[in-house]
């Protein structure tokens, strides 16, 4: 089976049981984590595994899968324990596209409006940052999924709209874009645009990427590390950077 027909039949499993897809107040699990779950097995029996103490979101085929939207940091000990004796897969969800749904606090639905944003490979950077230490692990992957997203929120903000400070109360994903693996350092270039002159300096990486400064900085930091790029020089105060 394709990794799109994993979702299909994700979805189909976690939407059994429930009257609709949208029903607030009664979900056991936050539905984006519980789809991938059944994505990478439909057998909840793999789920929720407990090994060397710790909690594997999912364990099959000697294999860990962990699903973590943010706060990669905290992933240090399951990375150090479970990498000695299993590969370990962390699941990066990213909205592709998103279209937020708003409820009323009586779970009544309102409207609805599109973001204008667009999921990129380079939203992930600054989780990677956190766990650089980790990434030439040969038993580490990490895969980025890109999901279409309805993003539920509670109209009970605390301005005049009742939008800001607004609570989220689910993502529902509606249909899988594509999926972006890195198994292996040459995989981490993936971050330099083909547009890229080389030798080239964080602001002409921003520039070409289309990423803020920072963000420009995380990839060159990462990627030094990985012993991809290496410093070659200065222009203008900045380093220039090449491939090794």
């Amino acid at each position: 089976m394709t990794p799109h027909d994993n979702f299909k039949r994700a979805l189909e499993l976690i939407n059994q049981g429930r009257q609709t897809p949208t029903s607030i107040g009664l979900l056991q699990e936050k539905s984006l984590h519980a789809t991938i779950k059944h994505m990478i097995d439909p057998d909840s029996e793999n789920h929720e595994i407990l090994i060397d103490s710790l909690i594997a979101d999912v364990f099959i085929n000697n294999t860990v899968y962990e699903i973590q939207t943010r706060h990669f940091d905290k992933l240090r000990p399951k990375i150090k324990k479970f990498t000695k004796e299993h590969t370990l897969h962390i699941i990066y969800p990213i909205a592709y596209k998103k279209v937020i749904r708003w409820y009323n606090t009586n779970h009544s639905f309102v409207k609805q409006n599109k973001s204008p944003k667009t999921g990129r490979i380079y939203d992930v950077l600054l989780e990677l940052y956190k766990i650089r230490p980790y990434l030439n692990n040969p038993n580490l992957f990490i895969d980025l999924y890109f999901f279409h997203i309805e993003e539920l929120r509670s109209l009970d903000g605390w301005d005049t709209t009742k939008k800001k400070g607004a609570t989220k109360i689910d993502r529902l994903p509606v249909s899988l874009e594509t999926i972006i693996s890195l198994n292996n350092p040459q995989d981490y270039l993936k971050f330099l645009p083909e547009t890229l002159v080389y030798p080239f300096t964080n602001k002409e990486l921003s520039l070409s990427a289309r990423i803020t400064l920072r963000q420009a900085t995380i990839i060159t930091i990462l990627l030094k590390e990985l012993g991809l790029i290496k410093k070659v020089g200065t222009l203008n105060r900045f380093y220039l950077y090449d491939l090794i």
